[in-house]
């Protein structure tokens, strides 16, 4: 399917339908218009599903090592590490944020400090594994020239 002119709404409204009636659709933007093809027919296309999926299942396995803590408290996983790491460099330094989670939670501070940590090693290693088989699945779909080796690839994948 290709149009060479600008779509209406009706012609996009349509086109949407389309594409969400066939998830193997994939819409490319040209200078000279717009093509759609079924990805499990087309090279570029599928090449594209599988670049976004394996970005998805990294995504899913990192979400999965971060647990069942909100994304408020994920967020601040850097900062806690840092103050941690640096608290444990020089007592003298005083972790902001640490320190209000140790007081709200009751619990002393060096004993917060040190779950801290250990958390973010067991959390840096995972994540450091599942971004490397990201990289290592993305290397082996870039290295395909053909429609049945990417497919062979994405079968096989690191992140299954």
């Amino acid at each position: 399917m290709y149009f060479d002119k600008p779509l209406t709404p009706t012609v996009e409204y349509g086109l949407m339908n389309i594409l969400l009636a066939n998830p193997t659709y994939h819409v490319f933007e040209t200078e000279s218009g717009i093509t759609v093809v079924d990805s499990d027919e087309d090279f570029s296309a599928y090449r594209i599903r599988a670049i976004a999926s394996v970005n998805k299942r990294c995504e899913e396995l990192l979400k999965s090592a971060a647990g069942d803590y909100p994304e408020l408290e994920i967020s601040s996983f850097s900062q806690q590490e840092q103050e941690a790491r640096q608290y444990l460099e020089n007592p003298t330094i005083e972790p902001t944020l640490l320190k209000a989670i140790a007081e709200s939670r009751e619990i002393p501070l060096d004993e917060l400090v040190a779950k801290v940590i250990e958390n973010a090693d067991t959390y840096n290693a995972l994540s450091g594994r599942y971004m490397g088989l990201r990289r290592k699945q993305l290397d082996r779909i870039n290295n395909c020239t053909t429609l049945e080796e990417l497919k062979e690839v994405m079968e096989t994948s690191v992140l299954a």
